[in-house]
């Protein structure tokens, strides 16, 4: 008798105990299923267990498992839950790639996840305007042309100007100014100050010598000879100092390094290489020209554009060798601005008009002659070139020169910035 009473006891604990995990059943999405960044993906699942469940999340992970969506979240309070909902893929910074629907159901005790994969297309890159910097006395303004119509962006009151940039990710325009300016971030939807840094701090040297963007990161250049780096919110997160002999006067990227060209007393100039993570140069080489624009052509080489007493420069720079050469020799006069098309391509703007130079076949041959803009700017998502005379925009098709728009600004402009949708 005792021994069929604990048999009894024994069998309950047995069915009572939570042997099983939570039991995942999709219906929606099919694996592999494709969407387009901005597309909403339908999910239809069923989750059942022996017992209660507790809780079922579910969000879009990348493939390091890394949340790109925000999660959803339900308690369904019974052991079967059809749970049918719709995960929007809103982030517009989303690479194409493989990305997994996770669902994560559990009753308490156990948890089961689960995965459905997807494919994702990224967003195209696509120009949402053109920013155009201007004065109004000694202080900058920016103005913005959407296509349609030109439009006040910003009109700070800035005592000097030092340079500008823009960080297209975070929607934001930096302004430096140089011995009593601060430098500030301004969000270019809202048209508000997102941060500002105060100049004229300790003369001569607290005060600004431009601006940089890049990667997010608005790198603010320093007289005293530092590099300084802050996020959208303004929080510093790069710092890197130099002798005071040289001060960074102008930054580019360049894979994952910093390039930055550096001015000591009189005519001395030199270009240093630094890795993005890094606080000291690990290699440098003297300049003998002022530079205009630098541009990366292969990992191991950067295209320089300038000017050497007053004639416009073309040099190549090879980072495996830390030398110059200088591949193709300009027309006489000066160089007021270059752009790139493509590793292969470029324009120049001098006093013989637009000019096309290729790499390979070498060769510099006229796409648009009789005009001298002061500044370029390239739209990489469509080739376009927007350039500057006077108040006057162009947008030229880069490959032909055929005239794509025009627009006119308030005054003469001095520098161009394209902003795009991501």
């Amino acid at each position: 008798m005792t021994f069929i009473v604990i048999s009894l006891l024994q069998g309950a604990c047995v069915k009572d105990r939570d042997l099983s995990e939570p039991e995942i059943t999709w219906k929606q999405p099919a694996v592999q299923s494709r969407y387009a960044v901005t597309d909403t993906v339908d999910v239809d699942v069923t989750v059942t267990d022996e017992n209660q469940l507790v809780s079922i999340r579910m969000s879009i992970v990348n493939e390091l498992l890394v949340a790109v969506t925000p999660s959803v979240q339900v308690t369904p309070e019974t052991n079967t839950y059809h749970m049918v909902t719709t995960m929007p893929l809103d982030n517009i910074h989303l690479a194409s790639g493989t990305y997994f629907v996770l669902i994560v159901a559990s009753d308490g005790t156990h948890e089961k996840r689960a995965f459905r994969e997807i494919i994702v297309d990224e967003l195209p890159l696509e120009r949402d305007a053109i920013l155009a910097l201007m004065f109004s006395g000694t202080s900058p303004m920016i103005f913005k042309y959407d296509g349609l119509s030109v439009d006040t962006v910003v009109s700070p009151a800035m005592s000097d100007y030092s340079g500008s940039a823009i960080n297209s990710w975070d929607r934001q325009v930096y302004l430096s100014g140089s011995v009593n300016g601060p430098v500030q971030a301004w969000d270019i939807d809202s048209r508000t100050l997102a941060w500002s840094k105060p100049g004229h701090l300790n003369l001569p040297w607290d005060t600004y010598e431009g601006v940089f963007s890049n990667q997010r990161t608005c790198y603010v250049m320093m007289t005293d000879g530092s590099v300084r780096g802050y996020d959208r919110q303004g929080i510093s997160t790069y710092g890197v100092s130099f002798p005071t002999a040289f001060r960074t006067v102008m930054m580019a990227a360049h894979e994952d390094d910093l390039v930055m060209i550096q001015k000591g007393n009189g005519a001395l100039r030199k270009l240093v290489m630094i890795q993005k993570e890094g606080t000291t140069g690990y290699q440098e080489v003297a300049l003998d020209m002022e530079v205009k624009q630098i541009f990366s052509r292969d990992p191991d080489h950067l295209m320089v554009f300038g000017n050497e007493n007053g004639q416009g420069m073309m040099k190549e720079y090879t980072i495996s060798q830390n030398g110059f050469w200088e591949p193709h020799t300009l027309d006489a006069g000066p160089l007021y601005d270059a752009v790139q098309l493509n590793a292969n391509t470029y324009l120049i703007s001098g006093n013989s008009g637009l000019r096309k130079y290729t790499y390979n076949p070498n060769s510099l041959t006229d796409l648009i002659p009789g005009i001298m803009p002061q500044c370029m700017a390239v739209d990489i998502s469509s080739g376009e070139v927007a350039c500057a005379s006077g108040k006057v925009l162009n947008i030229y098709d880069g490959n032909t020169g055929t005239l794509v728009d025009q627009a006119v600004f308030p005054d003469s402009v001095k520098q161009l910035h394209m902003l795009y949708n991501k």
